[in-house]
């Protein structure tokens, strides 16, 4: 992850993860060490399969990212 995008296990961190207009995953949480940390969370607590988006804000750093995710659930 590019320095733009850092994080620290003390930052207050908002992330919501939404498929087909609707959210699905929504995290307020400042124990994250990085963005994979976050996405890896947001898939578990996902429903559901299809092309998403990711929301990140990083409220201590300033910064905010959107990024596309395709969720696909394993076969049972």
């Amino acid at each position: 992850m590019t320095q733009q995008f850092a994080i620290s296990s003390d930052d207050r961190i908002l992330a919501t993860l939404t498929l087909n207009g609707a959210t699905v995953a929504s995290l307020t949480d400042s124990s994250f060490g990085s963005l994979s940390e976050i996405i890896d969370r947001l898939r578990r607590l996902a429903s559901g399969s299809g092309l998403g988006k990711i929301f990140v804000r990083n409220f201590t750093r300033g910064w905010h990212l959107d990024r596309p995710i395709y969720l696909r659930r394993a076969a049972a």
